[in-house]
């Protein structure tokens, strides 16, 4: 079943972004996904607080989805996930665990996830504050 009708037109990928990097279109993006290093910093907030900060991520791009990025355990703010319920399969990655996040006296349900087993290509994946 399908709802909503067909697919709208992609967006060019042309052009600098707000973020002042090039422009890039979720269309453009690669079945099976891509990996690469993330060459930025990449902090992550909630709820007022840092819960995480790496030099270390990793990006997955994958046709139709929107960026993902991958933060190692190790620069995840201790206390911030909580293990949480569900469970999911990604065809290229394997299968997800989901955490609750939580700071600030605020939890977000679900809100990151990490790969406990990946697949091969995708090792860097096991971890997740989104």
């Amino acid at each position: 079943m399908s709802i909503g009708g067909p697919h709208p037109d992609p967006e060019p990928a042309e052009g600098i972004a707000a973020n002042g990097l090039p422009r890039e279109s979720v269309w453009d993006y690669p079945r099976p996904p891509s990996l690469r290093d993330e060459p930025r910093l990449v902090t992550v907030a909630f709820a007022g607080a840092e819960i995480a900060r790496s030099d270390r991520a990793v990006k997955i791009s994958e046709t139709a989805g929107p960026p993902v990025v991958y933060v190692p355990p190790e620069d995840v703010s201790e206390g911030a996930l909580q293990p949480a319920g569900g469970l999911t399969l990604c065809e290229w990655k394997g299968n997800a665990t989901y955490f609750d996040v939580i700071a600030g006296g605020e939890r977000a349900a679900r809100a990151a996830w990490t790969y406990p087993k990946p697949n091969p290509r995708y090792e860097s994946t096991r971890s997740s504050p989104r």
